[in-house]
C-alpha cells in the first residue's frame, strides 16, 4: 500500500501538469485570437495603408531636406508648392519658381514631386501629397537662427514645413481630376484649420470631419543636414585658401590654372568683433587678428581670399565651390545668409604662417576629442532653450555653443554629444 505522502506527491504533480496544460491552452487560444484578428477583413489592410502612407510622407520629408541642403544659392531654401500651370504636361509636379514668395507665405499646395525627383509619389489612397512652407524659407537670410513660423497643435514656431496625406475625400469634399485650368482646391483635400490658408495646423480632429496625416519638418530636422553642408563647404574654402591662394580649387583637389599657394590658414577674427556680424557686405572690417587662434572666420584677412572664395565679406560676386561655377555674379550665400555669425573657427597657431604648417610637426591643437586637426570648425545649431540670449548678445559664446566647445582658450572640442546636457553643435576638422 502506497503511503499518503507518495499519493499526495502524485496528485501534486498531476495538478502541476494540468496547470501547465491550461497555460499552454491559454497561450494557443490567445495566439489564435491574435492571428484571427490580423486576418479580419480590413485590419491588415488598414495597417498596410498606414505604413504605405507613412513611408510616402517620410520619403517626401527626406527629399525636401536634401533639396534644401543642396541648394546652390541659399542652403536651407525650401521649394514652393507645385506649379499648377504644369498639370497635364511633361513637367507636372514641378515647383513654382516665380514669384520667390510662392504667391504668398505661408504657401500651401501639392508637393512638387517632380522637382524633388520623387516620381509620382502618392499616399495609400492614391492621393498626391500636399505641402506647406513657412515664411522665412524662401529667401535670404536663411541660417540656423531662422525659425519655422508654422503653428502645430497650438505650439508656435514648431515647423518650417509640413507634408500632408489628405486621405480619402470626406463628406462635402469633391475631387474632380485636376487640370491646369481647374487646379485642385485645398478645401477638397485638407481638413479643418489645415485648409484655411494661414499658418495654423492640427494633427487631430473629429471623426468624419478629419483624416489628414501630417509629417512636420522642424528647424532642427532641416539645419542638422544643412549645417553639415555649410561646414563642409567652409572647410573646402579654407583648404582652397591654404593650397591655391589666388585661385579656386576644383572638386578633385587640384587648383585652377597656376596658383600661388599660401601654405597657411588665416588667423581668426575675435569672436567679440561686432564688425563680423550681420548679412551686409563687409568691405574693410572683420579682419584676422594677430595672436588669436580661435574666433570667427575673417571677412578680410591680410592675405586676401581668392576672388571666387565663398568666405569673402562681399554679399555678391562670382562664387565657385568645388570648382563648379554657380552663375556669374550670383550672390555669396555665406555672407548674405549670415553664416559667419554661426561658425566658430579654431586653427593651430603654427598653421597661420608658412611654411611651418606644411611640415606636419605641430603641437596637437586644436583637437576634436583626442584627434589632432590643423583646423576645427564648430557650427551652432538653432538656439536651445538656455540660449535665448542670442538675439541680445551675439558675442557671447555660450549663446551659441555647448559644453566643452564654450571653454575659454578653447583648443579641445567635443567629439560626441556630452551626456546630460542639451547639445546640438556640429564639429568638423581639417587634419
Amino acid at each position: 500500500m502506497r503511503s499518503r505522502q507518495f499519493v499526495c506527491g502524485i496528485r501534486a504533480r498531476q495538478r502541476g501538469v494540468a496547470l501547465m496544460l491550461l497555460m499552454l491552452l491559454a497561450i494557443v487560444t490567445a495566439s489564435a485570437i491574435f492571428v484571427a484578428a490580423l486576418g479580419q477583413p480590413g485590419t491588415r489592410n488598414a495597417l498596410q495603408e498606414q505604413e504605405r502612407t507613412l513611408q510616402a510622407l517620410q520619403q517626401a520629408k527626406e527629399a525636401l531636406i536634401a533639396w534644401a541642403a543642396n541648394n546652390s544659392t541659399d542652403p536651407g531654401l525650401l521649394p514652393c508648392p507645385e506649379d499648377t500651370s504644369n498639370i497635364g504636361t511633361a513637367t507636372e509636379g514641378d515647383t513654382l519658381t516665380a514669384p520667390p514668395n510662392c504667391g504668398g507665405l505661408p504657401a500651401i499646395g501639392r508637393l512638387p514631386w517632380y522637382a524633388l525627383n520623387l516620381g509620382d509619389l502618392r499616399d495609400a489612397y492614391g492621393e498626391r501629397l500636399w505641402y506647406a512652407v513657412s515664411p522665412g524659407f524662401r529667401g535670404a537670410p536663411i541660417n540656423s537662427d531662422t525659425q519655422g513660423q508654422l503653428t502645430v497643435d497650438g505650439v508656435a514656431n514648431r515647423a518650417v514645413a509640413i507634408i500632408f496625406s489628405p486621405g480619402p475625400a470626406l463628406t462635402g469634399q469633391t475631387r474632380p481630376t485636376p487640370t491646369a485650368a481647374v487646379p485642385p482646391q485645398v478645401q477638397n483635400y485638407l481638413d479643418l484649420s489645415n485648409n484655411d490658408g494661414d499658418g495654423i495646423f492640427v494633427t487631430t480632429g473629429t471623426a468624419g470631419q478629419f483624416n489628414d496625416k501630417l509629417m512636420i519638418i522642424t528647424a532642427n530636422d532641416l539645419f542638422r543636414v544643412v549645417e553639415r553642408r555649410v561646414v563642409s563647404d567652409v572647410a573646402f574654402a579654407l583648404n582652397e585658401y591654404f593650397k591655391c591662394g589666388n585661385q579656386y580649387m576644383k572638386a578633385d583637389g587640384t587648383c585652377n590654372a597656376v596658383a600661388t599657394a599660401n601654405n597657411f590658414f588665416p588667423q581668426p577674427a575675435a569672436f567679440s568683433d561686432t564688425q563680423c556680424l550681420g548679412t551686409a557686405t563687409i568691405l574693410a572690417a572683420c579682419n584676422d587678428n594677430v595672436g588669436i587662434t580661435a574666433g570667427r572666420i575673417p571677412a578680410n584677412p591680410a592675405t586676401a581670399w581668392s576672388t571666387y572664395s565663398l568666405l569673402r565679406g562681399s554679399a555678391t560676386g562670382t562664387t565657385k565651390v568645388r570648382g563648379a561655377t554657380v552663375t556669374t555674379n550670383t550672390t555669396n550665400w555665406f555672407q548674405r545668409n549670415g553664416w559667419r555669425e554661426l561658425i566658430y573657427y579654431s586653427v593651430d597657431a603654427a598653421c597661420t604662417t608658412a611654411p611651418a604648417c606644411a611640415t606636419g610637426n605641430n603641437a596637437p591643437t586644436p583637437a576634436i576629442g583626442s584627434k589632432y586637426n590643423k583646423v576645427v570648425l564648430v557650427s551652432a545649431g538653432p538656439a536651445l532653450s538656455a540660449q535665448n540670449g542670442r538675439s541680445v548678445s551675439k558675442i557671447t559664446k555660450s549663446n551659441y555653443f555647448e559644453g566643452q566647445n564654450v571653454a575659454s582658450a578653447n583648443n579641445a572640442f567635443a567629439a560626441s554629444p556630452p551626456v546630460g546636457i542639451p547639445y546640438n553643435d556640429i564639429t568638423f576638422g581639417i587634419p
